[in-house]
């Protein structure tokens, strides 16, 4: 104020003799009298800025001793819209404030926004938002949360927005001054403290920051804050505070936005791409102890970046976190997500990286089932951001679904007994399992499993990058990928490469289709047997569902079977797109018109199922005048009627009425495939049947329909159908194609029989008697040829133990018990040290009397409940069942190494040999039959190594 102002205040105080009014007038003038003003000449003026000179990267002093940083690059733009003139002066960070807050500088470059500092400060509109962490050192306990951290002392900055908002979020945590990070960061290192509080990006200028990152990584920060970055002035300057958010308000969210990513890019490497992932889901990706990158998904990278010889930089993060680095492009690709398809996260898809496999683990104590049934009523527990949460919820409502964000409180809420089973990525909740010491108290159920797609990610403003990494994964070769994957994998027969290898190649579109419909719905009618039909558990089952089921694994989608109770009621729903797949359909040249076919998978001739009492049918003439059945839909039935008028044609709606038509006389016969007919003639009903092929009707080729309008499901599906090799069809043939035969009455037909016929059917009843005991003489000697037949199948013809095929069977059904009971099991794997000798210089026929011998002896070292097997050549291998240790195992392959090392004696001589034996044991060494064979064998291997004629296990 000058001596005018003054004059004036003490002329006006003579003339109002104290009014109050004018008292109150006076007051006002003052107030605003003490006002800063900003008039044009003060505007011209330059003003101070404040800055730290060590909070990089926002404001700090470069190697040049001069201010940098992106609040600089953003004032120094501001000043150009305001037309200011502007300089900055460094404090360290406490002294910063304090300039500020009496005076010393116009305005402070930048800080948080916390509440305890509104009492001093006056804050700007928000400039940029800004994440605070609390870093850990890499040995501490994993900590999820800032509570967890009340017995550790945390270094903070004095003054700091982190000191400030730490104690807001818990008073009892016990903070550590320091009056610059220099010396913060000397502590951490010197172990003085654990923990310490900073910004998302560690300053540059501390000569020692590599130990830093490398024993404070950003994998194990702890995020507890987000704030908003603005100015501040000293309380009442509301002048200058408007000046300052008039110039905010000229600069674009885009200005914004490339100062940010100016200097978020000057911290990475300018030369490489920075690949950010989640930094614990081992096997797939995590940090060694040293801290460097390693795992299955980052070994894929670096076959990329071998291959498009262009370098990448791995950087560790937690889940969300990694994903906030890509869209605020502090990085340029997440390098496996699983992410759906369309975009969940506001990411750009890049490519396909891998499909790993979700099931579900089920504590011990919540049930003893081994089907999804039994999970029905109780609590299961899945991650927000599992790709199959919807569809499991829509699947099984039955069940209650519980939301969680990490492994840790999924674990910790089973053991509390707040959950019954969590769904999992396998390979991962197995690691997760052993960590928490809880192996032995899950067992996994083999159904339903759901795919996990893990996406390469980039920001949606760099679609031009998204193409550079597709292109790069089409030039991976799969046995490089497959060899990676073997590093890692403990499943390795189930791994996905190893699949693709015996799999399709897709081309670019085909693999996008599927990408983008990840499922698909496959209709069936529930009393097809056994092509399709409905089981006694309530599921889809038979040849076509277990085909279906093989072409989706190897193609890599999921299908859900929808089940009809016609055939009729299928095709009509097929037209009508409620369901995408048919398999058995018959092609038509009307048909093809909106069907697209797959290739034929088998060849089904026609039959007629008809009387007994009849005489066996030789060809369709016989049927002449006759009454045949088929069922509503079949493309047979006009092509019977074309070729065949003399033949009366009775449509039924399903295979059942096609039965019961023929046994309560309605019609002579009943058409259908031979399969179908078979598993019908099994059944001992009222009047037996029989089944005729009939070689004039051409022989029903078995395809697989799609609409048109996904033609290239049908490309997919071939390209699947021709990795199904004989073997593998033939397998499904005879689950499902054996000369078992149902014996028994049909009770529902004979009281049915009863209801219409009365007192007639003491009669039937007599001629039932009369021919099941024919009937039974019959079935025995079948059976028995049946049971010779099966023993061959699964029994080593020369020494009568099991073959492999049996083996591995009794492996897979005991480790079913074994799981359920927490028993240990052990696969023995025997090679013979020194047969070849025998063969060599006796003969085979001495050679087969050998392998006869070691057999015999084999079966003396164990017990009953165990299995002794011939594996192949001079291979054997032994399944030791219910052991409470692996020296139980041991003690059994010491007994059989002292057996096969006396001599044996056989017609042309004497000669002594011994074995290598290499132990598994479950579930140790593995959950699986495959994994457990695999570790028993290279084990055998390693003692052949080591000398031979002993065991080893690990």
């Amino acid at each position: 104020m000058n001596d005018t102002y003054f004059k004036f205040i003490r002329i006006f105080m003579f003339y109002s003799k104290g009014s109050l009014f004018y008292l109150l007038v006076l007051v006002s003038i003052v107030s605003y009298a003490q006002e800063p003003e900003l008039d044009t000449n003060t505007v011209n003026q330059t003003l101070t800025i404040a800055l730290s000179n060590q909070s990089f990267p926002y404001h700090f002093l470069d190697d040049n001793n001069r201010p940098a940083g992106m609040l600089v690059d953003f004032w120094q733009l501001w000043a150009e819209k305001q037309n200011v003139s502007i300089n900055f002066k460094h404090y360290n960070w406490q002294d910063s404030l304090e300039a500020v807050e009496q005076g010393q500088v116009d305005f402070h470059a930048g800080l948080m926004q916390v509440e305890s500092r509104k009492g001093r400060f006056a804050y700007s509109e928000s400039i940029f938002t800004q994440n605070s962490y609390i870093y850990l050192h890499r040995d501490m306990p994993m900590i999820t949360s800032i509570d967890e951290l009340s017995p550790y002392a945390i270094g903070v900055i004095e003054g700091s927005s982190q000191a400030l908002s730490i104690i807001e979020k818990n008073k009892a945590i016990k903070l550590r001054e320091f009056t610059d990070r220099n010396t913060q960061f000397d502590a951490a290192l010197d172990n003085q403290i654990m923990a310490f509080a900073a910004s998302n990006t560690l300053t540059q200028g501390y000569e020692r920051i590599d130990a830093i990152r490398e024993f404070y990584p950003k994998y194990r920060r702890l995020k507890y804050f987000e704030g908003q970055y603005s100015t501040a002035v000293s309380i009442g300057n509301k002048h200058l505070l408007q000046l300052i958010n008039d110039g905010i308000a000229k600069i674009s969210q885009e200005q914004k936005d490339a100062i940010y990513q100016k200097w978020t890019q000057m911290i990475r490497k300018s030369d490489a791409l920075q690949l950010v992932f989640t930094s614990n889901l081992s096997p797939y990706m995590g940090v060694s102890p040293s801290g460097r990158a390693q795992g299955l998904f980052i070994d894929i990278w670096r076959l990329w970046s071998e291959t498009t010889g262009i370098d990448v930089e791995f950087v560790p993060e937690t889940m969300s976190g990694s994903i906030e680095l890509v869209k605020q492009e502090e990085a340029d690709v997440h390098l496996a997500y699983p992410e759906k398809n369309p975009s969940t996260t506001g990411l750009k898809i890049a490519s396909h990286v891998y499909t790993s496999h979700s099931k579900i683990f089920v504590a011990k104590d919540a049930m003893s089932a081994n089907s999804i049934e039994g999970l029905y009523g109780k609590r299961v527990g899945l991650f927000t951001t599992s790709p199959y949460l919807t569809q499991f919820k829509t699947s099984y409502p039955q069940i209650t679904v519980r939301e969680f964000a990490s492994h840790g409180e999924m674990i910790l809420a089973i053991e509390k007994g707040e959950i019954d089973a969590i769904i999992s990525e396998v390979e991962n909740m197995n690691v997760k399992l052993v960590n928490a010491n809880l192996q032995s108290s899950f067992f996994i159920l083999n159904d339903p499993v759901f795919n996990n797609n893990m996406y390469g990610l980039v920001n949606p403003n760099n679609p031009q990058l998204a193409k550079v990494i597709s292109d790069g994964f089409k030039l991976l070769p799969l046995e490089k990928l497959k060899d990676i994957e073997q590093n890692w994998l403990t499943l390795k027969e189930h791994g996905y490469f190893n699949k693709q290898v015996k799999k399709l190649n897709l081309d670019a579109e085909e693999f996008d289709f599927l990408a983008k419909y990840q499922s698909f719905t496959v209709g069936i009618a529930n009393d097809w047997a056994p092509v399709e039909f409905i089981n006694e558990n309530g599921q889809a089952d038979g040849v076509n569902v277990d085909l279906i089921k093989l072409l989706a694994e190897r193609a890599g989608f999921d299908v859900e079977f929808k089940v009809y109770e016609s055939y009729a009621n299928l095709f009509d729903a097929f037209n009508n797109e409620e369901v995408d797949i048919i398999a058995g359909l018959a092609e038509n040249q009307e048909r093809l018109k909106t069907i697209a076919y797959s290739q034929s998978y088998w060849d089904m001739p026609w039959g007629v199922l008809h009387s007994r009492f009849l005489a066996t049918q030789q060809n369709i003439n016989h049927f002449y005048g006759k009454r045949l059945a088929l069922v509503k839909g079949y493309q047979l039935i006009g092509e019977i009627r074309l070729a065949h008028p003399q033949i009366n044609i009775t449509v039924v709606d399903s295979v059942e009425q096609g039965l019961a038509a023929v046994q309560q006389g309605l019609v002579d016969g009943f058409i259908d495939t031979l399969p179908v007919l078979s598993e019908l003639a099994k059944r001992e009903n009222i009047i037996p049947m029989a089944v005729s092929l009939v070689e004039e009707i051409p022989i029903e080729s078995s395809k697989i329909a799609v609409l048109k309008k996904n033609k290239l499901l049908i490309n997919i599906l071939n390209k699947a159908l021709l990795t199904i090799d004989s073997p593998t069809k033939q397998e499904i043939f005879d689950k499902w194609f054996d000369v078992n035969i149902k014996t028994g009455l049909d009770k529902r037909f004979v009281t049915k029989v009863a209801a219409q016929f009365g007192v007639l059917i003491f009669i039937i009843i007599l001629v039932i008697a009369i021919w099941n005991r024919k009937l039974r003489q019959e079935i025995k000697l079948r059976k028995t040829l049946e049971d010779k037949m099966k023993h061959m199948a699964t029994h080593d013809e020369l020494t009568g133990v099991a073959n492999r095929v049996l083996l591995k069977q009794q492996v897979s059904k005991a480790i079913s018990m074994h799981q359920r009971q927490q028993l240990k099991l052990a696969l023995l794997f025997i090679d013979l040290d020194g047969f070849k000798k025998i063969n060599d210089s006796y003969g085979h026929d001495a050679g087969d009397q050998v392998l006869l011998q070691v057999a015999r002896r084999l079966e003396q070292c164990i017990r009953n409940s165990d299995t002794v097997s011939r594996f192949g050549g001079d291979e054997f291998a032994i399944l030791i069942t219910g052991l409470n240790s692996k020296q139980g195992a041991a003690y059994i392959a010491e007994k059989i190494i002292k057996s096969i090392s006396e001599p044996f004696v056989f017609k042309q001589g004497q000669a002594n040999i011994g074995c290598s034996i290499g132990i598994a044991v479950y579930p140790e060494d593995g959950t699986e039959e495959s994994e457990l064979l695999n570790m028993a064998d290279n084990l055998m291997y390693r003692v052949k190594t080591a000398g031979k004629n002993n065991y080893a296990m690990r």
